[in-house]
């Protein structure tokens, strides 16, 4: 009988993953959700660039046929062998690749070995719901923002990756736009 969900490694195997190259974040045909980081401009230079390359998670996903950059991700350690904050800036087109490319990422996040692991991903706008209710608490924004109608992309794909959402940030960011903080506690 054919397994309609094959092991992890033979879907990786599909993908070309390579260390991060700090001029594949400057080539990557980034998403349109993609081209700003918190509100601010998703470019960065090639010293951020090489900062992020050369950390111990860093990572480029191909295309085997065409080599085209899938995504560039990786986690960017704030205390090293300790703490990190994951990212990930994804291609258009992922398409068949998403699968793939979620579960090897899901890889890296659970074998990371730090021993706390943070994520920001953008949300709905809590703000209407705080006009609505003033006395709202933090934990009511959070289940909010939790319910399937509400859950944008990026909250969908922090969850597949097993990251668990902590706290919602308002006006956070460049644009002062809502996020949430996402945790993993080894």
């Amino acid at each position: 009988m054919l397994d309609p969900c094959p092991p992890t490694a033979s879907l990786h195997e599909a993908l070309d993953i390579r260390h991060l190259d700090p001029i594949d974040l400057a080539t990557i045909e980034r998403q349109q959700s993609q081209r700003l980081w918190l509100g601010i401009s998703g470019e960065c230079d090639y010293a951020q660039a090489s900062h992020l390359a050369d950390q111990p998670v860093a990572w480029t996903a191909r295309t085997p046929d065409t080599g085209r950059i899938l995504a560039c991700f990786g986690i960017n350690e704030t205390f090293p062998d300790r703490q990190g904050v994951a990212w990930a800036l994804l291609g258009r087109d992922l398409g068949k690749w998403h699968l793939p490319l979620t579960r090897f990422i899901q890889g890296e996040i659970r074998e990371c070995g730090l021993e706390r692991l943070e994520l920001l991903a953008r949300c709905c706008d809590v703000e209407p719901a705080i006009d609505a209710m003033p006395d709202v608490t933090g934990e009511e924004l959070r289940k909010a923002a939790l319910l399937p109608r509400n859950r944008t992309p990026e909250v969908r794909w922090a969850i597949l990756l097993g990251m668990t959402p902590a706290h919602v940030l308002r006006k956070f960011g460049g644009a002062s736009e809502t996020h949430m903080l996402f945790e993993r506690i080894a």
